[in-house]
């Protein structure tokens, strides 16, 4: 894995934290190097797929987020679909990856993209707005190999 990816999953755990500390009954137990994992040829078997169409999926048997190495290194996505096709927007940098994460962690304990997938996935989202436009977000380290060991 190249140095992108591995931030682009720093950042991925970092978001999966930030929301667990503060929804710890709507969020999936975060274990290290396990929940969150770059798709590869090395994560097959725990990603449970061969092939990935979508940038990135949430397992419901293992609770697992599998996302694609080339969304972690380019951070470029388009914005999930909220109303129409009209409303999706080209995502990037951090904020492309926050927000994948904001939507493969509400797919926890929600059915597809029903209500009550889109009243969580928007409480993640604006926490998460929240915390990058408060600086809370960027004031904390928290690394893959930093939360290894918590």
């Amino acid at each position: 894995m190249n140095k992108n990816v591995i931030q682009g999953l720093d950042i991925c755990y970092k978001t999966a934290n930030i929301l667990k500390s503060s929804y710890p009954n709507e969020i999936m137990k975060i274990k290290p190097n396990d929940t969150i994992l770059a798709f590869s040829k090395q994560t097959t078997r725990k990603a449970r797929t061969k092939n990935m169409n979508a940038y990135a999926f949430y397992d419901r048997k293992t609770h697992r987020v599998i996302i694609k190495q080339k969304v972690l290194d380019k951070r470029l996505i388009l914005r999930t679909k909220v109303k129409n096709q009209s409303d999706r927007i080209m995502l990037s940098g951090n904020w492309a990856i926050i927000e994948l994460m904001s939507h493969e962690l509400a797919h926890h304990r929600t059915k597809g993209h029903a209500k009550g997938f889109k009243i969580k996935y928007k409480k993640f989202v604006n926490h998460m707005a929240q915390s990058v436009m408060s600086g809370e977000f960027y004031c904390e380290k928290i690394s893959v190999k930093e939360s290894v060991q918590k």
